[in-house]
Protein backbone atom coordinates (compact mmCIF):
# COMPACT_ATOMS: atom_id res chain seq x y z
CA UNK A 1 0.00 0.00 0.00
CA UNK A 2 1.51 3.49 -1.09
CA UNK A 3 1.89 6.20 1.87
CA UNK A 4 -0.15 9.31 1.89
CA UNK A 5 2.22 10.89 -0.22
CA UNK A 6 3.17 8.58 -3.00
CA UNK A 7 -0.53 8.78 -3.40
CA UNK A 8 -0.79 12.20 -3.48
CA UNK A 9 1.89 12.61 -5.72
CA UNK A 10 0.74 10.12 -8.37
CA UNK A 11 -2.64 12.32 -8.89
CA UNK A 12 -0.78 15.16 -9.11
CA UNK A 13 -1.69 15.93 -12.05
CA UNK A 14 -5.08 16.19 -11.25
CA UNK A 15 -4.20 19.10 -8.46
CA UNK A 16 -3.72 22.25 -8.13
CA UNK A 17 -1.96 24.42 -5.18
CA UNK A 18 -4.78 26.53 -3.49
CA UNK A 19 -4.41 27.74 0.56
CA UNK A 20 -6.51 29.88 2.72
CA UNK A 21 -5.47 30.49 6.02
CA UNK A 22 -8.54 29.70 8.59
CA UNK A 23 -7.59 30.99 12.62
CA UNK A 24 -9.53 28.80 14.21
CA UNK A 25 -8.89 26.10 17.46
CA UNK A 26 -10.20 23.30 18.90
CA UNK A 27 -10.36 22.01 22.52
CA UNK A 28 -11.49 19.51 25.50
CA UNK A 29 -14.11 21.30 27.94
CA UNK A 30 -14.31 20.14 31.36
CA UNK A 31 -16.55 16.58 30.54
CA UNK A 32 -13.95 16.02 28.16
CA UNK A 33 -15.88 16.61 24.82
CA UNK A 34 -14.17 17.99 22.07
CA UNK A 35 -15.40 22.10 21.24
CA UNK A 36 -14.91 24.22 18.17
CA UNK A 37 -14.25 28.14 18.35
CA UNK A 38 -15.70 29.16 16.20
CA UNK A 39 -18.58 26.49 15.36
CA UNK A 40 -17.75 24.18 12.68
CA UNK A 41 -20.80 25.12 10.71
CA UNK A 42 -19.91 29.10 11.22
CA UNK A 43 -16.29 27.96 9.38
CA UNK A 44 -17.76 25.95 6.65
CA UNK A 45 -19.80 28.86 6.03
CA UNK A 46 -17.10 31.40 6.59
CA UNK A 47 -14.48 29.32 4.28
CA UNK A 48 -17.22 29.27 1.37
CA UNK A 49 -17.42 33.24 2.11
CA UNK A 50 -14.22 33.52 1.72
CA UNK A 51 -13.64 31.49 -1.67
CA UNK A 52 -16.45 33.48 -2.96
CA UNK A 53 -14.65 36.68 -2.66
CA UNK A 54 -11.54 35.32 -3.59
CA UNK A 55 -9.31 37.17 -6.05
CA UNK A 56 -8.71 34.30 -8.32
CA UNK A 57 -12.47 33.95 -8.66
CA UNK A 58 -14.14 37.58 -8.59
CA UNK A 59 -13.85 38.28 -11.99
CA UNK A 60 -15.04 34.62 -13.14
CA UNK A 61 -18.16 34.27 -11.09
CA UNK A 62 -21.27 36.06 -10.69
CA UNK A 63 -24.39 33.62 -10.05
CA UNK A 64 -24.21 30.97 -6.94
CA UNK A 65 -26.43 27.89 -6.50
CA UNK A 66 -26.45 26.58 -2.86
CA UNK A 67 -27.14 22.94 -3.14
CA UNK A 68 -28.90 21.42 0.29
CA UNK A 69 -29.90 24.79 1.48
CA UNK A 70 -31.98 23.93 3.87
CA UNK A 71 -32.56 26.73 6.37
CA UNK A 72 -30.94 29.12 3.60
CA UNK A 73 -28.19 30.54 6.28
CA UNK A 74 -25.79 31.71 3.38
CA UNK A 75 -28.04 33.83 1.42
CA UNK A 76 -27.87 36.49 3.76
CA UNK A 77 -24.35 36.40 3.83
CA UNK A 78 -23.61 35.95 0.22
CA UNK A 79 -26.08 38.87 -0.61
CA UNK A 80 -23.12 41.62 0.43
CA UNK A 81 -20.55 40.14 -1.72
CA UNK A 82 -21.10 42.79 -4.62
CA UNK A 83 -20.29 40.81 -7.61
CA UNK A 84 -22.61 37.99 -7.31
CA UNK A 85 -26.08 38.74 -8.94
CA UNK A 86 -27.90 35.38 -8.32
CA UNK A 87 -28.45 33.12 -5.93
CA UNK A 88 -30.38 29.57 -6.49
CA UNK A 89 -31.14 27.61 -3.38
CA UNK A 90 -32.47 23.96 -4.53
CA UNK A 91 -33.22 21.73 -1.23
CA UNK A 92 -35.50 18.12 -1.76
CA UNK A 93 -37.52 18.95 1.79
CA UNK A 94 -40.27 21.96 0.37
CA UNK A 95 -41.27 22.43 3.82
CA UNK A 96 -38.05 23.10 5.23
CA UNK A 97 -37.65 25.84 2.70
CA UNK A 98 -41.26 27.65 2.90
CA UNK A 99 -40.31 27.78 6.92
CA UNK A 100 -37.16 29.94 6.43
CA UNK A 101 -38.32 31.91 3.50
CA UNK A 102 -37.70 35.36 5.31
CA UNK A 103 -33.78 34.79 4.38
CA UNK A 104 -34.65 34.60 0.64
CA UNK A 105 -36.30 38.02 1.00
CA UNK A 106 -34.92 41.77 1.08
CA UNK A 107 -34.34 42.55 4.63
CA UNK A 108 -35.22 46.95 6.01
CA UNK A 109 -31.72 47.01 5.82
CA UNK A 110 -31.89 46.19 2.39
CA UNK A 111 -34.00 48.85 1.23
CA UNK A 112 -32.02 51.53 3.38
CA UNK A 113 -29.05 50.72 1.80
CA UNK A 114 -29.39 49.06 -1.35
CA UNK A 115 -26.87 47.07 -3.62
CA UNK A 116 -24.81 48.68 -6.24
CA UNK A 117 -26.09 46.26 -8.43
CA UNK A 118 -29.11 43.51 -9.56
CA UNK A 119 -29.18 40.43 -7.33
CA UNK A 120 -31.95 38.21 -6.84
CA UNK A 121 -32.90 34.76 -5.37
CA UNK A 122 -34.58 31.76 -6.67
CA UNK A 123 -35.70 28.93 -4.09
CA UNK A 124 -36.33 25.65 -5.58
CA UNK A 125 -37.40 21.82 -4.49
CA UNK A 126 -35.17 20.03 -6.38
CA UNK A 127 -32.21 17.18 -6.02
CA UNK A 128 -28.81 17.69 -6.93
CA UNK A 129 -28.04 14.74 -9.10
CA UNK A 130 -31.05 15.85 -11.27
CA UNK A 131 -30.44 19.10 -13.85
CA UNK A 132 -32.37 21.35 -14.27
CA UNK A 133 -32.90 24.66 -16.99
CA UNK A 134 -32.35 27.12 -13.62
CA UNK A 135 -28.51 25.75 -13.03
CA UNK A 136 -27.25 24.80 -16.15
CA UNK A 137 -24.52 27.69 -16.53
CA UNK A 138 -24.46 28.43 -12.91
CA UNK A 139 -20.82 29.82 -12.16
CA UNK A 140 -20.39 28.42 -8.89
CA UNK A 141 -21.80 24.79 -7.13
CA UNK A 142 -22.06 24.80 -3.23
CA UNK A 143 -22.66 21.23 -1.88
CA UNK A 144 -21.96 21.87 1.80
CA UNK A 145 -22.74 18.84 4.49
CA UNK A 146 -24.87 17.13 1.28
CA UNK A 147 -23.36 14.28 0.00
CA UNK A 148 -22.86 11.85 2.82
CA UNK A 149 -27.17 12.55 3.07
CA UNK A 150 -27.69 10.73 -0.29
CA UNK A 151 -28.18 7.01 -1.13
CA UNK A 152 -25.47 5.37 -3.66
CA UNK A 153 -27.22 5.65 -6.42
CA UNK A 154 -27.57 8.98 -6.27
CA UNK A 155 -24.08 9.68 -5.21
CA UNK A 156 -23.34 8.22 -8.43
CA UNK A 157 -25.44 10.71 -10.55
CA UNK A 158 -24.17 13.73 -9.01
CA UNK A 159 -21.05 14.27 -10.70
CA UNK A 160 -22.20 13.69 -13.72
CA UNK A 161 -25.14 16.56 -12.92
CA UNK A 162 -22.35 18.97 -11.82
CA UNK A 163 -19.54 18.27 -14.50
CA UNK A 164 -21.13 16.29 -17.22
CA UNK A 165 -24.37 19.36 -17.52
CA UNK A 166 -23.95 21.63 -15.25
CA UNK A 167 -20.45 22.86 -16.03
CA UNK A 168 -19.68 25.61 -13.55
CA UNK A 169 -16.36 27.28 -13.24
CA UNK A 170 -16.00 26.51 -9.07
CA UNK A 171 -17.44 23.84 -7.07
CA UNK A 172 -17.47 23.34 -3.53
CA UNK A 173 -17.92 20.24 -1.94
CA UNK A 174 -17.63 19.55 2.06
CA UNK A 175 -18.25 16.05 3.89
CA UNK A 176 -17.42 14.60 7.24
CA UNK A 177 -14.07 12.99 7.87
CA UNK A 178 -14.62 10.01 9.40
CA UNK A 179 -11.16 9.56 10.90
CA UNK A 180 -11.67 12.43 13.43
CA UNK A 181 -15.14 10.37 14.87
CA UNK A 182 -12.65 8.45 17.53
CA UNK A 183 -12.93 11.78 19.30
CA UNK A 184 -16.71 12.03 19.66
CA UNK A 185 -19.18 10.30 21.33
CA UNK A 186 -21.38 8.71 18.72
CA UNK A 187 -24.21 6.96 20.23
CA UNK A 188 -26.45 6.42 16.84
CA UNK A 189 -27.27 2.86 16.03
CA UNK A 190 -25.55 4.19 12.33
CA UNK A 191 -22.18 5.04 13.99
CA UNK A 192 -22.21 8.04 11.95
CA UNK A 193 -22.95 11.79 13.28
CA UNK A 194 -26.02 12.04 12.49
CA UNK A 195 -29.25 9.53 11.80
CA UNK A 196 -29.68 10.59 8.21
CA UNK A 197 -26.14 10.01 7.38
CA UNK A 198 -25.77 6.73 4.83
CA UNK A 199 -21.72 6.72 4.97
CA UNK A 200 -18.92 8.95 6.10
CA UNK A 201 -15.17 9.03 4.43
CA UNK A 202 -11.78 8.50 5.50
CA UNK A 203 -9.80 11.84 3.41
CA UNK A 204 -8.11 8.90 1.54
CA UNK A 205 -12.01 7.74 0.52
CA UNK A 206 -12.82 11.59 -0.37
CA UNK A 207 -9.57 11.97 -2.40
CA UNK A 208 -10.32 9.07 -4.40
CA UNK A 209 -13.66 9.78 -5.05
CA UNK A 210 -12.42 13.27 -6.08
CA UNK A 211 -9.70 12.47 -8.49
CA UNK A 212 -12.15 9.88 -10.01
CA UNK A 213 -14.29 13.20 -11.10
CA UNK A 214 -11.16 15.14 -12.56
CA UNK A 215 -10.34 11.62 -14.25
CA UNK A 216 -13.65 11.73 -15.95
CA UNK A 217 -13.85 15.73 -16.47
CA UNK A 218 -10.91 16.63 -17.19
CA UNK A 219 -11.81 20.03 -17.37
CA UNK A 220 -11.36 20.18 -13.78
CA UNK A 221 -8.74 20.15 -11.26
CA UNK A 222 -9.21 20.21 -7.65
CA UNK A 223 -7.68 21.06 -3.93
CA UNK A 224 -7.89 19.90 -0.67
CA UNK A 225 -8.55 21.44 2.69
CA UNK A 226 -10.56 21.54 5.73
CA UNK A 227 -12.76 23.10 8.56
CA UNK A 228 -11.96 22.59 12.66
CA UNK A 229 -8.72 21.84 12.77
CA UNK A 230 -7.95 18.81 15.36
CA UNK A 231 -5.95 20.09 18.82
CA UNK A 232 -2.45 19.83 18.58
CA UNK A 233 -2.13 16.13 19.68
CA UNK A 234 -4.62 14.79 17.11
CA UNK A 235 -3.37 16.83 13.98
CA UNK A 236 -3.01 13.61 12.06
CA UNK A 237 -6.55 12.69 12.00
CA UNK A 238 -7.24 15.76 9.57
CA UNK A 239 -9.97 18.28 9.98
CA UNK A 240 -13.37 17.40 11.43
CA UNK A 241 -15.22 18.51 7.76
CA UNK A 242 -12.87 18.04 4.83
CA UNK A 243 -12.89 20.11 1.69
CA UNK A 244 -13.00 19.41 -1.82
CA UNK A 245 -12.34 22.55 -3.84
CA UNK A 246 -12.87 21.83 -8.20
CA UNK A 247 -11.97 24.54 -10.19
CA UNK A 248 -12.32 24.57 -14.17
CA UNK A 249 -9.31 25.29 -16.39
CA UNK A 250 -9.86 28.18 -18.06
CA UNK A 251 -10.28 29.72 -14.75
CA UNK A 252 -6.59 28.96 -13.69
CA UNK A 253 -5.72 30.40 -16.95
CA UNK A 254 -5.14 26.71 -18.41
CA UNK A 255 -6.48 25.38 -21.32
CA UNK A 256 -9.28 23.01 -21.40
CA UNK A 257 -9.51 19.60 -22.66
CA UNK A 258 -12.67 20.00 -24.16
CA UNK A 259 -15.32 22.25 -24.98
CA UNK A 260 -17.44 23.46 -22.76
CA UNK A 261 -21.00 22.41 -24.25
CA UNK A 262 -24.50 23.30 -22.05
CA UNK A 263 -27.74 21.72 -23.10
CA UNK A 264 -30.52 24.06 -21.85
CA UNK A 265 -33.02 21.52 -23.10
CA UNK A 266 -33.66 19.36 -20.08
CA UNK A 267 -36.97 19.10 -18.85
CA UNK A 268 -38.08 21.09 -15.54
CA UNK A 269 -37.11 18.65 -12.63
CA UNK A 270 -37.71 21.84 -10.24
CA UNK A 271 -40.27 23.29 -8.08
CA UNK A 272 -40.15 27.42 -7.98
CA UNK A 273 -41.08 27.98 -4.23
CA UNK A 274 -40.02 31.70 -4.49
CA UNK A 275 -38.07 34.38 -6.35
CA UNK A 276 -37.20 37.36 -5.48
CA UNK A 277 -35.60 40.59 -6.70
CA UNK A 278 -33.43 42.85 -4.00
CA UNK A 279 -33.78 46.33 -4.39
CA UNK A 280 -30.30 48.16 -6.14
CA UNK A 281 -29.18 51.08 -7.33
CA UNK A 282 -26.95 51.74 -10.13
CA UNK A 283 -24.72 55.26 -8.81
CA UNK A 284 -23.85 57.21 -12.09
CA UNK A 285 -22.36 59.25 -11.05
CA UNK A 286 -18.28 59.51 -12.36
CA UNK A 287 -15.71 58.68 -10.11
CA UNK A 288 -14.31 61.73 -9.19
CA UNK A 289 -17.93 62.97 -8.20
CA UNK A 290 -18.34 60.05 -6.12
CA UNK A 291 -14.63 60.38 -4.05
CA UNK A 292 -15.55 64.19 -3.67
CA UNK A 293 -19.55 64.04 -2.44
CA UNK A 294 -17.91 61.42 0.04
CA UNK A 295 -15.30 63.60 1.25
CA UNK A 296 -16.90 66.62 1.29
CA UNK A 297 -19.24 64.84 3.62
CA UNK A 298 -16.56 63.80 5.91
CA UNK A 299 -14.25 66.90 5.86
CA UNK A 300 -17.51 68.76 6.87
CA UNK A 301 -18.45 66.43 9.95
CA UNK A 302 -15.13 66.48 11.10
CA UNK A 303 -14.10 70.22 10.94
CA UNK A 304 -16.67 70.41 13.84
CA UNK A 305 -14.08 68.22 15.61
CA UNK A 306 -12.64 71.43 18.42
CA UNK A 307 -9.51 68.82 18.38
CA UNK A 308 -8.82 69.82 14.51
CA UNK A 309 -9.66 73.82 15.44
CA UNK A 310 -7.13 76.20 15.20
CA UNK A 311 -6.85 78.88 18.22
CA UNK A 312 -8.59 81.13 17.10
CA UNK A 313 -11.35 78.92 15.23
CA UNK A 314 -11.30 80.16 12.24
CA UNK A 315 -10.04 77.09 10.45
CA UNK A 316 -9.69 73.93 10.79
CA UNK A 317 -6.71 71.48 9.89
CA UNK A 318 -7.87 67.53 9.39
CA UNK A 319 -5.43 65.41 8.45
CA UNK A 320 -5.82 63.50 5.18
CA UNK A 321 -5.59 60.33 6.79
CA UNK A 322 -8.33 61.05 8.32
CA UNK A 323 -10.77 61.55 5.48
CA UNK A 324 -8.69 59.02 3.07
CA UNK A 325 -9.69 55.83 5.22
CA UNK A 326 -13.52 56.44 4.23
CA UNK A 327 -12.81 57.15 -0.14
CA UNK A 328 -9.83 54.24 0.33
CA UNK A 329 -11.95 51.97 -1.09
CA UNK A 330 -13.11 54.78 -4.54
CA UNK A 331 -8.96 55.38 -4.96
CA UNK A 332 -5.75 54.01 -5.68
CA UNK A 333 -3.95 56.50 -3.03
CA UNK A 334 -4.42 59.22 -1.05
CA UNK A 335 -2.55 61.51 -3.20
CA UNK A 336 -5.14 61.05 -6.12
CA UNK A 337 -7.58 61.70 -3.38
CA UNK A 338 -5.57 64.85 -2.77
CA UNK A 339 -5.59 65.53 -6.41
CA UNK A 340 -9.51 65.65 -6.72
CA UNK A 341 -9.61 67.71 -3.93
CA UNK A 342 -7.33 70.26 -4.88
CA UNK A 343 -9.12 70.10 -8.34
CA UNK A 344 -12.09 71.68 -6.51
CA UNK A 345 -11.02 74.42 -4.64
CA UNK A 346 -10.27 72.33 -1.27
CA UNK A 347 -7.02 73.23 0.17
CA UNK A 348 -4.55 70.51 0.91
CA UNK A 349 -0.89 71.92 2.90
CA UNK A 350 1.55 69.70 4.78
CA UNK A 351 -0.73 66.80 4.94
CA UNK A 352 -3.72 68.48 6.12
CA UNK A 353 -6.86 69.80 4.62
CA UNK A 354 -7.51 73.18 5.52
CA UNK A 355 -11.30 74.53 5.70
CA UNK A 356 -12.60 77.72 6.50
CA UNK A 357 -15.07 78.24 9.31
CA UNK A 358 -18.11 79.84 8.88
CA UNK A 359 -20.72 81.68 10.88
CA UNK A 360 -23.60 78.84 10.34
CA UNK A 361 -20.93 75.93 11.59
CA UNK A 362 -21.80 77.43 15.13
CA UNK A 363 -25.17 77.90 14.74
CA UNK A 364 -26.14 74.19 15.90
CA UNK A 365 -24.00 74.70 18.86
CA UNK A 366 -22.44 71.32 18.00
CA UNK A 367 -18.98 73.24 17.48
CA UNK A 368 -16.14 72.25 19.38
CA UNK A 369 -18.48 70.05 22.08
CA UNK A 370 -16.16 67.16 21.55
CA UNK A 371 -13.40 68.37 23.48
CA UNK A 372 -10.14 69.36 23.19
CA UNK A 373 -7.15 67.26 21.42
CA UNK A 374 -5.38 66.52 24.89
CA UNK A 375 -8.61 64.54 26.22
CA UNK A 376 -9.31 62.98 22.73
CA UNK A 377 -5.23 61.78 23.05
CA UNK A 378 -4.89 60.37 26.35
CA UNK A 379 -8.39 58.74 26.27
CA UNK A 380 -7.72 57.19 23.28
CA UNK A 381 -10.73 58.68 21.06
CA UNK A 382 -14.62 59.65 22.09
CA UNK A 383 -16.40 57.40 23.82
CA UNK A 384 -20.31 56.59 22.59
CA UNK A 385 -21.59 59.25 25.69
CA UNK A 386 -19.44 61.70 24.70
CA UNK A 387 -20.80 61.23 20.78
CA UNK A 388 -24.18 61.01 22.53
CA UNK A 389 -24.14 64.13 24.28
CA UNK A 390 -23.16 66.08 21.38
CA UNK A 391 -25.50 64.76 19.27
CA UNK A 392 -27.91 66.41 21.66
Amino acid sequence: MCSEKDYIKSNRSLMFNFEIQSHTRSFFNEAGEIKFDPPVYEQRYALALRILEHELFTDHIKTVVDFGTAEMALIPMIKQIEHIHKVVAVDIERKILETHLDRAKPYLSDHIKTRANQFSVEVYEGSISEPDPSVIGIDVVLAIEIIEHVFPVTLNDIPYNIFGVLCPKVVLITTPNSEFNVLFELPLENGFRHYDHKFEWTRRQFKDWSFNICERFPNYLVSFFGAGIAPPDYLKLGPVTQIALFVRKDVLDQELVSPIVMNEKYPSNYKLVHKEQFPFNIDERSKEEKVLDEAKYHINRLKRFELYLNAEQTHAQIPVIAVFQFVENLVDSSSEMVAILNANDIQVKDEFIVVEIEEEDYDDGSMGSLGSLYDYETRGGYSDDDCDEAAG
